[in-house]
């Protein structure tokens, strides 16, 4: 070995050495916190990234697979995109009602969203083994009564229970360096249950075909029935550990009804102003649909999305460990920003570049690959950062009203969301349709027309494009953060102790 190789060799060492001290560092300084009662245990940061970890993997086989596995059961795209659309306005209904539930009970010896957690993560997970089925004494002409019912159920478990645990990742420390401390561990477990998705693909195409014949061995239907068990095994085993959790911060004026909690959610004007994020993404969403039938169709091998989504996740992962770094030196408005340009850029240059090389070549798949990737580096940092910006909303507005109302506010964000992610699984369904897709039949692959692959990779590519980087733009208006908000948290408090001084 050369000089220079040695030289290589000691810094990669290092490097891996002062990783590992940093890491040590900080499991000291949690270590040391047990002795104060105020300060978060190490068994709270490990038990919130396996909570992340398990409602995390649930929603992503809804998410995921919910309207690709209505079109295996039989029903056609357009079909299954009504269908998830009436499910997703559901949401828009049941979210608030059932968040402002949660924020309405009394505080109890165990806090007021703790109740709602570990005790409905085992329904939770029999439930998602229930939403992908379909019994026989139903059959395909009730199916849609019965997806549509049996997510109904699905979905107000998974409110009561999730949106619980969103709500108490604000309250369990007001301590701005061990909510990105959390934050950041739980983004790591988030990711975990992101990339676990990824090789269900390979595995699909590895278990339902037979190599030799290349015939279906079990239906896709049943393939996600399985699927559907295991994601609520993991569910379980990572979900009761949420019981560890607590909270620390306990508003001054408890909300007491629907009303008053869904008004605190629209007086949130900067909460809204995130939301609005969420608005050009419906055209990004819309691709969703079609990203399976892209990879199996157009690049010709499945597989390749398993490959896809773990060099995606990898760089995503680490990004988690340098959030603390980042949050330090930008504006999480600016990380979010810049996560979101970089995505719709990377597929704006695949649009562009991947119509000249196509993907059935080495390169072709490698130039797929790589834009398809770059853009989720800094992913991981801006999901930290907006999780970060929601909690000062909620902090402003307690110094504002003396009120906290998050679990009804963070239902009706998600469900504004979900109306949006509706309305992209209906286009993306008609998408599917207007581009004359002819569904696979039985596991096996029907041949579809050049135009169709052309619409098949227009929808995958630029619909991305453009809902990110039209997606960035609202957060150029986002004040609440550094200076600005420890300012206007400083006019608050300054307000606060004024009037205590005159009621005494």
């Amino acid at each position: 070995m050369g000089l220079k190789e040695k030289l290589g060799t000691l810094e990669d060492k290092a490097r891996e050495n002062k990783l590992a001290s940093k890491a040590m560092v900080v499991v000291d300084e949690i270590r040391e916190n047990e002795k104060d009662p105020e300060k978060m245990k190490l068994k709270e940061y490990i038990s919130f990234a396996l909570g992340r970890l398990s409602f995390g993997s649930i929603r992503h086989l809804s998410a995921g697979y919910r309207q690709e596995f209505y079109m295996s059961a039989g029903l056609e795209p357009a079909r299954a995109g009504q269908l998830v659309f009436a499910q997703t306005m559901f949401d828009a209904i049941a979210d608030p009602i059932v968040g402002s539930m949660v924020d309405s009970r009394k505080n109890t010896q165990n806090g007021r969203f703790k109740p709602f957690i570990a005790p409905l993560v085992i329904p939770l997970a029999m439930l998602s083994v229930l939403m992908f089925s379909l019994p026989g004494f139903v059959g395909v002409g009730r199916a849609f009564i019965w997806f549509f019912a049996s997510y109904a159920l699905w979905e107000i478990v998974n409110t009561a229970a999730g949106t619980s645990f969103d709500a108490i990742a604000t309250i369990m420390s007001g301590d701005k360096r061990e909510r990105t401390l959390y934050t950041t561990i739980g983004a790591i477990g988030h990711q975990l249950s992101g990339m676990i998705p990824g090789f269900i693909p390979a595995v699909m195409e590895l278990i339902a075909i037979d190599r030799v014949t290349n015939e279906p061995r079990i239906s896709q239907a049943t393939f996600f029935l399985m699927t559907a068990i295991l994601f609520g095994l993991l569910g379980i085993s990572t979900g009761l550990f949420t019981k560890n959790l607590k909270e620390r911060i306990v508003p001054k004026i408890k909300t007491q009804n629907y009303f008053e909690n869904i008004r605190m959610f629209f007086q949130n004007k900067n909460l809204l102003l995130l939301w609005t994020t969420d608005i050009p993404q419906l055209i990004s969403s819309a691709a969703g649909p079609t990203s399976a039938h892209f990879y199996i169709h157009v690049v010709g091998n499945r597989i390749i999305q398993s490959i896809q989504w773990t060099l995606a996740g990898i760089p995503h992962f680490l990004a988690h460990t340098l959030a603390p770094f980042f949050l330090k030196r930008f504006r999480p408005s600016r990380i979010i920003i810049a996560c979101t340009m970089a995505n719709g850029v990377s597929f704006l240059l695949l649009f562009l570049i991947g119509r000249m090389t196509g993907f059935t070549t080495w390169y072709g798949v490698a130039v797929l690959l790589i834009f398809t990737s770059v853009g989720w580096i800094p992913a991981g940092i801006a999901g930290i950062a907006r999780q970060m910006l929601q909690m000062n909303t909620f902090d402003y507005m307690a110094a504002k009203t003396g009120k906290r109302a998050e679990a009804t506010s963070l239902a009706a964000f998600n469900a504004g969301s979900k109306m949006l992610w509706a309305f992209a699984a209906l286009l993306g369904g008609y998408a599917l349709q207007y581009i004359g897709f002819q569904q696979d039949i039985g596991g096996v692959m029907q041949t579809q027309t050049p135009e169709t692959l052309q619409g098949l990779f227009t929808i995958f590519a630029l619909f991305p494009a453009v809902g990110n980087l039209l997606g960035a733009l609202p957060l150029f208006f986002f004040k609440l953060e550094g200076a600005e908000f420890d300012r206007r948290m400083a006019e608050l408090g300054a307000v606060q102790k004024e009037k205590e001084t005159i009621e005494h």
